[in-house]
């Protein structure tokens, strides 16, 4: 089968590694893998190299074009490439496109989190779509009831294992402080990047010998930092901010705990990774969520949500006992291993698209190219912003970071 993938744009996570990691899957299936995506970069200046697993990567530019124009670019981008699926992930281009587009392709998009904005898009084009998935039963069980949500299945994700890389017994032997790292946005909502100076503070009351990474960027990191700083604490952090992901997996493969105080998740693929390398996770109780990875004290620990003093309490039995982490350790390896590779994520995607495929196509015949508008909930506040703002942002992005190369 001819499968396209999309994506609104290339990240340095996220989306853009779910859809590497599925890519690998059917490549390996015997599938052609295509990228569609809105742009190269959320940052122009960074580069993207796209694994071989695509043969061919679509990247159409918005450039100073009306959302009406632009859209249409999309429609004869999809015409042209004729795939037999599209795998619909975070693209409202794509979503508003579908009415348009030839009708014996199947449409499947994924639902990645329970934001509501997200979930209602989606299932608001449920007339032009086979039958949508998302990756944790937690997005199943909120969405319950809505429009469209009847053709909702949930298919976890999965990541590509690096195992001659996996560290397994890696404490057996330990010296030195136990190794913390926290993997995402620094982000007050949702991520409680708050919790991280209130867990060093109860870890400092227990006097636990222990060094903290923070990977990730975000709107809070100066505070959290500034807050690390007047604890008198700075010289046990180290704040990367945003980093390649391959900085990301070296860290883990070091790295003793994941410290993980969300409110709320889909299915955090910084997780799997990280317990694909042995990396035991302490993580808030997420029902539907992190639950449905691990089971409490066998592969990790499960915390309750905004107590800090749950976490340090785990961080703390970890640490005092080396044999347990080197236990959970091996067996958050063989969770991830025998349950979420990208193999088992990719037959879980090809099995939904055979049950689509099975039950028939029920969508209307395509809508004519002159009835093409942006006056649907996928493409609100999609509109171009106007010549001032098409100036600004290569201004900022592009003129601006030639002017620093250039000193």
């Amino acid at each position: 089968m001819r499968i396209v993938l999309t994506s609104d744009v290339i990240e340095g996570a996220g989306i853009t590694t779910y859809c590497e990691n599925l890519a690998d899957g059917l490549n390996d299936a015997g599938h052609e893998v295509i990228l569609l995506c809105g742009s190269t970069s959320r940052y122009p200046s960074q580069k993207y190299r796209p694994p071989t697993a695509y043969r061919k990567c679509v990247f159409l530019k918005r450039g100073i074009s009306t959302a009406k124009s632009y859209l249409r670019k999309y429609i004869k981008n999809i015409k042209d490439l004729n795939p037999d699926v599209m795998i619909i992930n975070n693209s409202p281009f794509v979503m508003a496109s579908l009415p348009f587009i030839p009708w014996h392709i199947i449409r499947i998009p994924v639902i990645h989190n329970i934001r509501e904005a997200e979930v209602r898009s989606y299932l608001a084009l449920h007339f032009w779509w086979d039958r949508a998935v998302c990756v944790s039963p937690l997005i199943a069980r909120v969405t319950k009831g809505l429009p469209g949500s009847a053709k909702l299945y949930v298919c976890p994700l999965g990541i590509k294992i690096d195992f001659a890389n996996v560290r397994s017994s890696r404490m057996d032997n330990r010296n030195g402080p136990i190794f913390l790292v926290w993997a995402g946005r620094v982000h007050k909502v949702q991520k409680r990047a708050d919790l991280i100076q209130q867990i060093a503070h109860e870890l400092e009351i227990r006097e636990i010998a222990y060094r903290w990474t923070v990977l990730g960027d975000g709107i809070d990191l100066k505070a959290v930092t500034k807050a690390i700083a007047n604890m008198g604490i700075i010289n046990k952090f180290r704040f990367t901010g945003l980093v390649p992901r391959q900085h990301v997996l070296e860290t883990f493969r070091e790295a003793d705990i994941l410290v993980m105080p969300s409110d709320y998740e889909g299915l955090p693929q910084a997780l799997l990774e990280s317990m694909s390398m042995g990396v035991v996770p302490v993580v808030s109780r997420i029902p539907g969520s992190t639950d449905y990875i691990i089971h409490d004290g066998k592969e990790g620990f499960l915390c309750e949500r905004g107590n800090p003093e749950s976490f340090a309490q785990k961080i703390s039995k970890l640490e005092q006992d080396s044999s347990l982490l080197s236990r959970i350790s091996d067996a958050a390896i063989r969770r991830v291993s025998s349950n979420f590779d990208h193999h088992t994520f990719a037959e879980r995607i090809l099995q939904n698209i055979s049950d689509a495929a099975e039950e028939g196509i029920a969508r209307d015949t395509p809508l004519s190219m002159s009835m093409v508008t942006t006056k649907i909930p996928e493409m609100k506040g999609r509109a171009c912003k106007g010549l001032l703002w098409a100036i600004g942002t290569y201004a900022k992005y592009g003129i601006l970071s030639k002017l620093r190369r250039n000193g």
